[in-house]
């Protein structure tokens, strides 16, 4: 009795130590969470703006924060397995070898020969680890790259050859996990090997120098061999888990060390010269960073609100109107990247910014680009000559009406620095020569007024073996020093404006076939709204509003499905896996169990030699059924890890295909970091960490009936006390589960926001820069990550608790069975007595672990959970037109009749267009004018059929057929359209103009003379195939609206669609 005691107070003393050590673990690994989390912010903040297209994108860091800080954070709370389990090893090595004497010398030689096995097999795993994170970077990076550039996708019709670009590489991906996954169960294989190899080898020696088998001594063996299984079990998990850290610490490194600040803008070799600036700066970027906050906040940035000098901001920037006409006033939120924003709203709110900062330096890179010019002439008016009076302006445009607002005028040409006169009618001749080199009289005039002038063209800087870039990143350009205190920069006064206009050198050789191209008759060029009107039948209504959100929100709230997690979602992963496939992991973890407990009972079979054999005959039958064990084991970890893969890979496969199906509302009313964040780290939980968590539960749920099974038949009174024992277990099980649950609900929820401000910050880094706002986003994301611990350390609490509580019941159930055995011991034979022990040790031991591990697969379901409710959403339809609808070549004429056209963006808002009516005649060029937000982009949206629901009335007929019956992709493919925000993936040059493949080199190269950018890429080896970048950042916002003309040349389908197509470009283009 004395004994059952100290069995049940080690129990619980083990328990105690345990727990305590698995807490501070997890405290760790969080703080370790945060830190480095903390550490790719700051340094994302402060590399090289340079070399930061090259060493990081969305994808890549998105894997940073969240895959690979999560392979450290497994790693701080798990290694501790790999290195103790050698002492552990070496201790009950020691026990054996006292309990067998000589006897267990060649078990424990066996098990030390052996342990080099799943160190190498776990090299494997980081090898295959390191290979299968490539393609998940391309992958992340690619989706990150279609949400951006969603409409470009949907314009084009291009989401089938995008999501078969997406499965291959998700293919690749899959093909190494499922190598990863593998292996990691092979090396849990080995435990189903060694250690009953180990035993027989122990029971045969024991058996051939003895003559017989004692049952205390074979039965306290297989006691220790059931601790060093366990050993064997967590040993290898704790050298994967160091292996995957090692490779993403090496990842991480390889970011980290990145260098910060370069010395110059451009990157090239400073010859002579320098730019120092110790003031603030504001900054208005060509394309403008909006992000997800309110516009109030958007403009603010940081800064202290000021209501009256806020007011005055917002009507020199021409923002009044539109401020009025949303719901919230300026407390709408806007929407990732500004989505439920025009492109004049956008650089608007983003002058808003530069004029509110106290800054007296500012700086507008090309800001008027996507304005009308009533628009821009009130920004001139209010704004250059306004508010920014007394502050030093610096600002690059490429239109000539602001150039009055200038003291000084200066242009670049060929590396040049060329001061021009203030006159507007000379500067707006000047414009005009660049523009027509034919003009001999202008250009006679322009050269007398500079020689009498005396302007003297100043050299830039000399070019060597580069080019002067279009467009120069302004805050590039600075290059802060602490200890300077002047500002130096070569101005006539402290409160100047200096313009610079970047204008091309047409090559006159290159001729523009663009009008024989289209072949478009000489018909008169009609105007809608109010200007000069052809006699077609013109009725238009089309309201100035913009897209209004409820209570000014325009994204939605995160789903968060509460309480169990539903029988249709663990359904809907059998499925994605194949239900035969399941049933055949669940027929090997059976057959393996099986084995195992045939095994321990065989053992007491040839103890108490009831046949009466040789040594020989019950030696051969506990081979057999190791080699059984064995062999079920191996198969279970080949079909398990392909079942779980086949489940993966469908899921991700419907969510992509009903994220992109999706209407553009979803993507207005989701910010990308939320929908990546289940792209990337909801798929990492069901590719990697769904599996193993599942395959402990199954494999200690089934050792549990096993070990049951065997007790109950041995001794029946045992089913006594299992009915309270699992009643207590299943008690706080539910307990734990309907708050763990939540708890890791609301860890995915909170996890969004932290990868949407990564996302945001990669965006705006040169605004953030610029604003010196690298403090307060650094406290951004602090809080953001505290409001995430929160739910993480709660979690890992409760966990504790569970653990705590599952131990004290296993205890409880090791000294039952222990005093049941000494009070039966006149009535079980003592091989039958041993088998009971042990299998008594290993169920409480199984028991609460499987428990623990059903509550984390159900957690870990929780991403099922999420990744099914986007492969639910309602998409766009039809897919497809009905057969004989339309003709392959239609439309053939290109007429287009918009009969009493009324949309609205949701059917909750009003509408933006009302009941338009008129027609387009085949061959005519259309113009359609109107203010910023007032309606254009909508009527554009409604012939491509990206908002259509049913506050939507009307007809738009195409050649006579409704557009509602033809299928989006149908439809979408047969229009050409060139958009005001030009969008190019980061794929090839090919890939980017024809993702079809139905065009030959010959008519890309056509395409591209066409809009003159050939020339720029012929230089580089094989140019078609050359890489544009992430977002097209090897050419200027000019050049990929060129490329977006040179799409819309190659699909020779009319109409054609030119939303401000020319708003980046210079005026000679």
């Amino acid at each position: 009795m004395f004994l059952v005691i100290t069995i049940f107070i080690a129990v619980t003393m083990q328990s105690i130590a345990q727990n305590n050590l698995f807490s501070l673990s997890q405290r760790l690994s969080m703080k370790v969470r945060t830190i480095i989390s903390m550490a790719v912010h700051d340094k994302l903040l402060s590399m090289n703006l340079a070399l930061s297209n090259k060493v990081i994108n969305e994808g890549k860091l998105l894997n940073l924060i969240s895959n690979d800080t999560q392979k450290l954070v497994d790693a701080v709370g798990n290694f501790h397995f790999a290195w103790f389990s050698i002492f552990e090893i070496l201790v009950v090595s020691a026990f054996i070898i006292m309990e067998a004497r000589a006897s267990g010398v060649p078990g424990v030689v066996f098990v030390l020969l052996c342990q080099p096995i799943p160190i190498v097999m776990s090299s494997g795993v980081r090898k295959f680890r390191m290979e299968a994170i490539q393609y998940t970077d391309e992958r992340v990076r690619m989706l990150g790259d279609l949400i951006a550039g969603i409409k470009t996708i949907k314009f084009n019709g291009w989401t089938d050859p995008f999501l078969q670009m997406i499965g291959r590489i998700r293919d690749n991906e899959l093909y190494w996990i499922r190598r990863s996954l593998c292996m990691k169960f092979l090396i849990l294989v080995l435990k189903d090997g060694i250690v009953p190899i180990a035993s027989m080898l122990i029971f045969c020696t024991s058996a051939k120098i003895h003559g017989h088998l004692s049952a205390s001594m074979s039965f306290s063996v297989l006691a220790l061999l059931g601790i060093l299984s366990r050993v064997l079990n967590f040993a290898p998990t704790g050298i994967q888990y160091a292996g995957e850290a090692l490779a993403a610490a090496e990842r991480l490194q390889c970011f980290l060390r990145v260098s910060n600040y370069c010395e110059d803008f451009t990157n090239d070799k400073c010859l002579e010269g320098a730019c120092m600036v110790e003031r603030p700066v504001a900054y208005a970027p060509q394309q403008p960073w909006i992000f997800n906050d309110t516009i109030r906040n958007n403009i603010l940035f940081g800064s202290k609100y000021d209501p009256p000098y806020y007011e005055k901001v917002k009507t020199a920037c021409c923002l009044d109107y539109d401020i009025e006409h949303f719901s919230a006033s300026d407390d709408t939120e806007i929407g990732d990247r500004g989505v439920n924003l025009s492109g004049g709203q956008k650089a608007r709110i983003s002058l808003a910014r530069a004029c509110f900062s106290s800054a007296q330096l500012i700086l507008l890179d090309d800001p008027f680009a996507a304005l009308d010019p009533k628009t821009v002439s009130h920004l001139s008016q209010y704004m250059l000559r306004g508010i920014l009076q007394g502050r030093t302006v610096v600002l690059t445009t490429q239109n000539y009406r602001v150039l009055d607002c200038c003291d000084k005028v200066f242009m670049m040409d060929g590396g040049t620095l060329q001061q021009l006169p203030r006159n507007n009618q000379v500067l707006k001749l000047f414009w005009n020569v660049k523009s027509d080199n034919d003009k001999e009289e202008d250009r006679e005039i322009i050269d007398f007024a500079l020689k009498h002038e005396n302007f003297p063209n100043q050299s830039l800087t000399t070019v060597v073996d580069s080019q002067i870039s279009i467009s120069l990143p302004l805050t590039l350009s600075i290059n802060e020093h602490k200890d300077a205190q002047n500002l130096n920069i070569s101005v006539p006064h402290e409160n100047s404006k200096i313009l610079d206009s970047s204008v091309w050198k047409e090559d006159d050789t290159q001729k523009n076939d663009f009008d024989s191209f289209f072949n478009v008759n000489s018909q008169d060029l009609s105007y809608i709204g109010g200007f000069e009107n052809s006699e077609m039948p013109t009725h238009s209504n089309i309201s100035g509003q913009c897209v209004n959100e409820d209570n000014g929100i325009s994204t939605t709230k995160e789903d968060r499905i509460e309480g169990l997690v539903a029988w249709k979602t663990l359904k809907r992963y059998f499925k994605a896996g194949r239900y035969s496939n399941f049933l055949l992991v669940f027929g090997t973890f059976i057959c393996t169990q099986a084995a195992r407990v045939i095994l321990t009972y065989w053992l007491a079979v040839w103890v108490d030699n009831v046949f009466h054999f040789q040594l020989g005959f019950y030696a051969g039958i506990y081979a057999c059924i190791i080699a059984g064990a064995t062999l079920f084991s191996a198969s279970r970890a080949y079909v398990y890890s392909y079942t779980t893969c086949v489940a993966a890979n469908t899921l991700h496969r419907e969510m992509t295909n009903g994220i992109f199906y999706s209407p553009l509302l979803f993507f207005q009313q989701n910010f990308s970091g939320r929908v990546l964040n289940r792209l990337s780290k909801d798929q990492a939980s069901i590719d990697e960490l769904l599996p193993i968590t599942a395959q402990n539960m199954l494999e200690n749920i089934v050792g549990c009936m096993g070990s049951i099974f065997m007790i109950t038949a041995l001794v029946p009174w045992f089913l006594l006390t299992l009915p309270p024992f699992i009643s207590v277990l299943f008690f706080f099980q539910r307990r734990y589960t309907a708050v763990s649950r939540e708890l890791k609900r609301l860890d995915g929820i909170s996890r969004s926001p932290i990868s949407a401000h990564f996302l945001e910050a990669l965006q705006g880094l040169t605004s953030i820069r610029a604003y010196k706002m690298e403090e307060n986003m650094n406290k951004r994301l602090a809080n953001l990550l505290d409001r995430n611990n929160s739910a993480v350390i709660l979690f890992q609490h409760v966990s504790r608790w569970l653990s705590f509580r599952l131990d004290l019941a296993a205890a409880f159930c090791v000294t039952v069975t222990a005093f049941l055995v000494v009070m039966l011991h006149d009535h079980i034979a003592p091989g039958i007595a041993g088998v009971i022990l042990v299998q008594s040790l290993q169920l409480t031991g199984l028991l609460q672990y499987g428990v623990r591990m059903a509550a984390d697969t159900e957690n870990h379901f929780t991403s099922v959970e999420r990744i099914c409710a986007y492969t639910d959403l309602q998409g766009e339809r039809p897919l497809r037109t009905a057969i004989s609808l339309i003709s392959d070549n239609w439309p053939t004429e290109g007429r287009i009749s918009f009969i009493n056209l009324t949309m609205a963006y949701r059917e909750d808002l009003p509408p933006v267009l009302n009941e338009v009516s008129f027609e387009v005649r085949p061959k005519e060029k259309i113009g359609l004018m109107g203010r910023t937000g007032s309606g254009k982009s909508s009527l554009v949206l409604a012939l491509f059929r990206l908002v259509d629901n049913r506050a939507c009335n009307g007809s738009i007929l195409i050649d006579g057929i409704d557009i509602k019956d033809v299928g989006i992709n149908d439809l979408r493919q047969r229009l050409s359209i060139v958009p005001q925000d030009p969008i190019l993936f980061n794929q090839t040059i090919r890939m980017n103009l024809d993702p079809f493949e139905r065009h030959t080199d010959t008519e890309l190269v056509e395409a591209l003379k066409a809009v003159q950018l050939f020339n720029k890429i012929r230089k580089w080896d094989k140019p078609l195939d050359a890489v544009a970048g992430g977002d097209g950042i090897e050419f200027s916002v000019g050049e990929r609206q060129l490329l977006c003309l040179a799409r819309a040349i190659l699909r020779r389908y009319f109409p054609m669609n030119f939303r401000s197509s020319c708003s980046w470009t210079n005026i000679m283009t």
